[in-house]
């Protein structure tokens, strides 16, 4: 950690002095944009859950820009892309946007806290509403019955394509009382082994 940079410094302390009595807004002029991931991560305080700091950029590329140099300072962050207007529609590029566009709305719903980093063409963007988000995520456990049609219904209303067999994410396929998914939010697809029609929760895979 390079903090011990801004120890003993004036204009630091009374920066961090202003943030934490609310005595905003506060300017400060004459960064890089090296310098500015730094003094942003020094002035991080403690994580707190539910407590967010939200980086606003000009476009997609100082927001990527602003991620790399805020990891370099050890703090994760957390991109949020605004839709490409010509690729979000397509497979690929789509998929991609919204994997990212979701695994910051999961953080805000595990209610973590954090950095997000977003271009203001992303702030702008509309999304469809907080409360709408959490009543039709699928929570399944050990435990839960699982039917395939109600299931496959679900997933397709929520985007998912469906195909032969899983091999990105946004994508499930159902076949022979198995069904495979990969969420946006995971890093691995996950397998349900269905009995006599309905089942359980089987594996991850």
């Amino acid at each position: 950690m390079l903090d011990h940079i801004f120890e003993n410094d004036a204009v630091f302390e009374q920066i961090k002095t202003g943030l934490e009595n609310n005595q905003g807004p506060v300017l400060v002029s004459g960064c890089t944009d090296g310098a500015k991931a730094h003094l942003v991560s020094a002035l991080r305080g403690k994580k707190k859950r539910g407590n967010y700091k939200v980086i606003v950029t000009a476009d997609e590329n100082k927001a990527k820009e602003w991620v790399e140099n805020y990891r370099f300072f050890g703090e994760d962050a957390v991109y949020f892309p605004a839709k490409d207007p010509l690729f979000y529609s397509a497979d690929i590029h789509g998929n991609a946007i919204a994997k990212e566009r979701l695994r910051g709305i999961e953080s805000i719903i595990k209610g973590q806290g954090g950095v997000f980093v977003l271009s203001v063409d992303a702030l702008m963007d509309r999304v469809v509403p907080f409360a709408e988000i959490k009543k039709n995520r699928v929570m399944i456990s050990l435990e839960t019955e699982v039917s395939e049609q109600e299931i496959t219904k679900k997933f397709t209303a929520m985007g998912y394509e469906r195909t032969p067999f899983v091999e990105a994410a946004g994508e499930f396929a159902v076949r022979g009382g198995i069904i495979d998914i990969y969420p946006f939010t995971s890093n691995c697809p996950y397998r349900i082994e269905l009995w006599g029609g309905g089942g359980r929760f089987d594996s991850q895979f």
